[in-house]
C-alpha cells in the first residue's frame, strides 16, 4: 500500500493505516495509546512518548521516504493562482462570521482570557469563513453560490480534452465534492470520488477504475 497521509498527525490515524495492512502489528489499540499518550489533568492528548518503540514494530512492513529525499526526483511543480470573486450571498455569509471572530478576540484580549466555549465558536466561525469562500453550499446545503466551480470546470474542459487526461482535485470538504462532481456529471466527464466515508471494501474497484479510465477527474479529500 501507498500512501501521502502525514502519519506523524496522530497516533490513531497511523493506527487505521496500519491495520490495512496488519490488524495485529500494533496489538490491542486501548493499550497503544495508553502507553504513548500524553495527557492532562482534564484527559486531552498534549504529545506522544516513545515513538522510537512504534518505528521499531513497523519497521518490518513500512518503508518511509520523506519529502527531502525524493524532491530532486520530482518534476519541477508549477503553481497557477486564479482569483475568483466572491458573490453577495456569500460575502454576506463571510461578514456574519468575522463579525463573529471580531468580537471574540476584543474580549479575548480584553480579558486576556479565552474560554472553551469561545475558542470553539471562534474556531467554527473562522472554519464557515473559508467555507463561504468555496460556496454558500457548503454551510446551507442549499444555495450554490461561488463561482470557484464553475472555474474549475473551465479548466477541466481544457485540461481533459486531452486523450487520457486526467485530474486530482483536493478539498477538505466533501461538499465541495458534490459541488465539482455537479459539475463534471453537466459536462459528461467520468470521475471517482475518494474519501473517509468509502467503505473500504469498495475503494479497490475505484483505483482500478480510475487507472483504466481514459479520461477523468479524481474527487478526493485534502490530506
Amino acid at each position: 500500500m501507498l500512501t501521502g497521509t502525514p502519519l506523524e498527525n496522530k497516533v490513531e490515524e497511523l493506527i487505521s493505516i496500519v491495520q490495512f495492512v496488519d490488524q495485529h502489528r500494533l496489538g490491542p489499540t486501548w493499550k497503544l495509546l495508553h502507553e504513548h499518550q500524553i495527557r492532562d489533568e482534564a484527559g486531552r492528548v498534549t504529545g506522544y512518548a516513545g515513538l522510537e518503540t512504534i518505528s521499531q514494530t513497523l519497521a518490518p512492513i513500512m518503508i518511509r521516504r520523506r519529502k527531502s529525499e525524493v524532491l530532486l526526483q520530482l518534476p519541477k511543480r508549477t503553481d497557477q493562482n486564479l482569483l475568483v470573486p466572491m458573490t453577495e450571498r456569500q460575502m454576506d455569509y463571510h461578514v456574519e462570521n468575522a463579525d463573529v471572530v471580531a468580537r471574540i478576540v476584543q474580549r479575548w484580549r480584553k480579558t486576556k482570557f479565552l474560554s472553551d466555549r469561545d475558542q470553539r465558536r471562534l474556531t467554527c466561525a473562522l472554519q464557515n469563513m473559508r467555507m463561504s469562500c468555496n460556496s454558500t453550499y457548503l454551510l446551507d446545503r442549499e444555495t450554490d453560490h461561488g463561482v470557484k466551480a464553475d472555474e474549475l470546470a473551465a479548466l477541466f474542459e481544457t485540461l481533459l480534452a486531452e486523450p487520457d487526461g486526467k485530474a486530482v482535485v483536493f478539498s477538505q470538504w466533501t461538499r465541495t465534492h458534490e459541488i465539482v462532481i455537479r459539475r463534471l456529471e453537466k459536462l459528461g466527464i467520468g470521475y471517482v470520488s475518494f474519501h473517509g466515508g468509502v467503505p473500504s471494501d469498495q475503494r479497490p474497484a475505484l483505483v482500478d477504475r480510475w487507472e483504466k479510465s481514459r479520461s477523468a477527474a479524481h474527487v478526493s479529500p485534502a490530506s
